[in-house]
C-alpha cells in the first residue's frame, strides 16, 4: 500500500461512521410521502463541516438530492451513489429500539435506513471526507450522490439527474445492501397485466355467459405449470429469472357471471431479456391455453419495464480495483456477487459505463422492523471505497 493510501485509512480510523449514519437516521425521510429535506440538510452540513463543496438540486422541492465533488474536472468521473428516503417504520411498538432513534448495540446500528439505504450514504460520506482531510489531488473528479426518490422508482430523483446530465459518472459505484462485497450484476423487473375478456351475464344462467375467471384460471395454471420450469437460470452470478402472479382482479358481484378478469405479473429479467421477449413467453402461453379450451379475447399492457439488467464484465478495471481494496482493507479473497433486490443503477445501464454495487449491511435486513448496520461494515465500507476512488483516479 502507498503512503498516501495508508494516510487515507488512517483519516478513515479517525472518522466516527456510525455517528455520521445516526445523524442520517435521526432525520426520517420515509416514502410515502417521500419528503428528503431534513436529511439532505444532514448531507449538506456534513459536507460543509468537512470543507467539501457540495449543491442541492431537485425536480420538486420536497425531494432534493445532495451533489459533494472533490478532485479535478480534466480527469474521469467516479460517482458514487447512494439514496436518502427510505420506507416506512410500519408498526414502530414492534422495533426493539426507537427506529429513528438510531440506537448503538451489540455492535450495530439501528433505526430505518441503517442498511436501506443511509449506511451506504454514511459509508461515502466518511470516504469523501477521509479524502479531503488527507489532502490527495486526485487525477479527476469523485462526486457523492445522496439522491431522493429511490423507493418511488426514481423518477424525481436518479432519472432527473441522469436525464439532465447533473450525474454523468465514468465509473458509478451504487451503494446498496451487499456486505461490503462487489456485486456486479442486477435483474431488472417487467411488470405486465394480462387481461383475460368473457361474458357477463345472470349467475342463474352461467351458460348464457362466458366466465373469465374460469378462463383465468387456465391460464394461471399454465403460467405455473409449463412456463415458469423454463424460466432462464444461466447467469453466473444473478437468481433465476422469475415470475410471480402478485395481483389479480375480476368479478363485480356475487350474481353476475364475470366478463373480465386480470392478473399483474413481475418478472423479473436476466441480461438478454426484455419487454418483447416477457410479451413474446405470455403470448406462447395464451395459444397454449385458447388450444385446449378453445379461442377467447385476451390482451397484454405493460406497466412498468425497468430497462436491461446490469451485467458489469468482472474482468474491468473498476472491478479488479475494487476487489483488491476489499482484500486489503479486510484481508480477505471475496467472491463477486450479484444483487437481488433493485436499484438506481437502471438508469445507467444503457451507459455502457461499468456499474458496482456496493455497500454495508445484510439485504435481508432491508424494509424489515429492527433494522441494523454492522459498525464494522461501515467502517470497512469507507476505507474500501476511499482506496478505490484513488486507485481509479490517480493523484
Amino acid at each position: 500500500m502507498e503512503d498516501f493510501e495508508k494516510r487515507i485509512i488512517e483519516t478513515i480510523n479517525g472518522i466516527d461512521v456510525a455517528s455520521i449514519l445516526q445523524r442520517l437516521i435521526k432525520a426520517p425521510s420515509c416514502y410515502p410521502p417521500g419528503n428528503t429535506v431534513r436529511v439532505a440538510d444532514v448531507c449538506e452540513t456534513i459536507l460543509r463541516e468537512n470543507g467539501i463543496p457540495s449543491k442541492r438540486v431537485a425536480l420538486d422541492e420536497t425531494l432534493p438530492s445532495v451533489i459533494g465533488e472533490l478532485g479535478s474536472a480534466e480527469g474521469p468521473v467516479v460517482v458514487m451513489h447512494s439514496h436518502i428516503d427510505t420506507v416506512p417504520t410500519g408498526e414502530e411498538k414492534r422495533w426493539t429500539y426507537p427506529p429513528f432513534s438510531g440506537t448503538i448495540a451489540n455492535g450495530m446500528v439501528y433505526g430505518r435506513g441503517a442498511g436501506d439505504c443511509k449506511g451506504s450514504t454514511a459509508v461515502q460520506l466518511a470516504a469523501m471526507i477521509a479524502l479531503k482531510k488527507a489532502g490527495v489531488n486526485l487525477g479527476g473528479k469523485v462526486q457523492i450522490a445522496c439522491v431522493a426518490d429511490e423507493e418511488n422508482c426514481g423518477k424525481k430523483g436518479t432519472k432527473w439527474l441522469r436525464e439532465e446530465k447533473i450525474l454523468n459518472p465514468d465509473f458509478l459505484i451504487i451503494g446498496e445492501q451487499t456486505e461490503d462485497k462487489v456485486a456486479v450484476a442486477e435483474r431488472q423487473a417487467i411488470w405486465v397485466k394480462l387481461i383475460v375478456d368473457g361474458k357477463a351475464s345472470h349467475a342463474a344462467i352461467p351458460w348464457r355467459g362466458e366466465n373469465a375467471i374460469v378462463r383465468m384460471a387456465y391460464v394461471i395454471k399454465e403460467l405455473e405449470e409449463y412456463l415458469k420450469p423454463r424460466l432462464r437460470s444461466d447467469h453466473p452470478y444473478l437468481p433465476p429469472s422469475t415470475m410471480s402472479i402478485n395481483l389479480i382482479e375480476g368479478g363485480t358481484k356475487e350474481n353476475v357471471v364475470p366478463e373480465s378478469c386480470a392478473i399483474s405479473i413481475d418478472r423479473r429479467v436476466l441480461p438478454g431479456e426484455s419487454k418483447e421477449s416477457v410479451f413474446h413467453e405470455l403470448e406462447e402461453v395464451l395459444d397454449r391455453v385458447k388450444s385446449k379450451i378453445g379461442p377467447f379475447p385476451s390482451r397484454l399492457e405493460l406497466i412498468i419495464d425497468q430497462g436491461p439488467s446490469i451485467d458489469t464484465d468482472p474482468d474491468c478495471e473498476l472491478v479488479k480495483i475494487m476487489q483488491k481494496a476489499l482484500k486489503d482493507i479486510t484481508g480477505r479473497e471475496e467472491k463477486i456477487i450479484s444483487y437481488a433486490q433493485g436499484s438506481d443503477a437502471r438508469y445507467f445501464s444503457q451507459d455502457g459505463i461499468p456499474v458496482v454495487i456496493f455497500g454495508p449491511s445484510d439485504p435481508d435486513v432491508g424494509h424489515m422492523v429492527d433494522e441494523c448496520c454492522s459498525i464494522a461494515q461501515l467502517e470497512d465500507g469507507a476505507r474500501v471505497l476511499a482506496l478505490t476512488v484513488v486507485r481509479l483516479l490517480g493523484v
